[in-house]
């Protein structure tokens, strides 16, 4: 255990949607980050069957490092199976519909990031893809299923690219750090009150 920092990267999860793949654990310990395991993670489309059954709130946020690793090639809207990225939304809100039946289940966009090989908004992935365009897919699918985005992307204030902001992201300008995790925290909380008719 260690005492929270304000600048401690509390993002450093790799997730994605689709394909177990090999990470290394991380631990943050004396202002820095070492490896202390390598394992493999689960992903989002398998991961949510281990949730808890009793949940009110669902809140999904992927898809950052389907565009930054693109192990899986990107489907179609008609795919169904959890082997590419449209495939594996589908297959996740279907997924989560039927375990949380009436519940408020909420999809965010990635932030913007500017991680080496992408370090633009504008670069484009071995998918042919930008980042923005994984957002666009996940708002494509959740509308099929009238599930609600909150797009990170466009409305987090986060942009990594702006000189002024660097201090909010890890050296890899893509994890934020405490105080960009609170920026976001205000986004979302605003919007699930949205959704849900909590007043303020």
């Amino acid at each position: 255990d260690f005492v929270a920092d304000e600048n401690k990267d509390t993002a450093k999860i790799y997730v994605v949607m689709t394909g177990n793949q090999t990470y290394q654990d991380y631990s943050y310990q004396n202002g820095s980050w070492s490896v202390t395991a390598t394992a493999v993670r689960t992903p989002i489309s398998a991961r949510y069957q281990l949730m808890d059954d009793d949940a009110d709130i669902i809140l999904v946020a992927a898809g950052t490092n389907d565009f930054q690793y693109n192990w899986t090639p990107l489907g179609t809207m008609a795919d169904r199976t959890p082997d590419t990225f449209y495939g594996a939304l589908h297959y996740t809100i279907l997924g989560l519909l039927e375990k949380y039946l009436g519940k408020q289940i909420i999809f965010c966009t990635p932030i913007k990031r500017c991680q080496s090989r992408y370090t633009s908004v504008d670069s484009v992935n071995a998918n042919g893809k930008t980042l923005e365009d994984y957002g666009q897919i996940i708002k494509e699918v959740c509308a099929y299923y009238s599930i609600p985005v909150i797009d990170l992307y466009a409305e987090s204030g986060l942009t990594p690219q702006v000189a002024s902001q660097s201090s909010l992201f890890d050296s890899y300008k893509t994890h934020p750090y405490q105080k960009g995790h609170d920026m976001m925290a205000r986004v979302v909380a605003g919007k699930i009150k949205s959704y849900r008719g909590v007043a303020e």
